[in-house]
């Protein structure tokens, strides 16, 4: 409006006498609805973080809060990024090493890509769990810091070693 507005305001008010039309009258703000509000994300987390520590399953918790199990998967990758939860909970450790590895080794750059050399075994919520649990100095990376084009390693053979790849939900 600061740049052009004046400007546009001329260019409306020549047309508007120029063809006799009438602009709208203004909307009266006390008609007006209130906008909705959404809840902050943060605080979908955190009633999701609560069911989960009072021992529900990330299938009850979805069940609980009306949501899909996809949704509290990631909500629960987002609290172990935060540090409020372990990938360790949700997967056994070496599971958790062999997608990390895996991820760090893939030139595609996708959990599409990750997921599908895994065959499926784990969901892309589980996958997300395991790239959201901190390294070794205890920084916390997520699925941005993974994918970074060196070459593809094989870990099948080592898949099936690994424990089953659920601990809960």
């Amino acid at each position: 409006m600061e740049q052009f507005g004046e400007e546009l305001l001329a260019i409306v008010a020549a047309y508007c006498e120029e063809t006799g039309a009438k602009p709208a009258p203004a909307p009266d703000p006390a008609m007006a609805r209130p906008a909705k509000r959404k809840a902050p994300t943060s605080n979908t987390r955190e009633k999701t973080l609560a069911l989960y520590r009072a021992g529900k399953s990330i299938p009850e918790i979805a069940t609980e809060r009306g949501l899909v199990k996809t949704t509290i998967e990631g909500h629960i990758a987002d609290l172990i990024e935060q540090g409020k939860l372990s990938a360790t909970e949700f997967l056994m450790p070496q599971a958790i090493q062999i997608i990390k590895q895996q991820a760090l080794s893939m030139s595609d750059g996708s959990l599409k890509a990750l997921h599908q050399h895994f065959g499926g075994v784990y969901s892309y919520g589980q996958l997300r769990m395991a790239l959201a649990e901190p390294d070794k100095e205890g920084k916390y990376g997520g699925v941005e810091q993974y994918f970074t084009g060196k070459p593809p390693v094989d870990l099948l053979a080592e898949l099936k070693k690994v424990e089953p790849p659920l601990r809960k939900g």
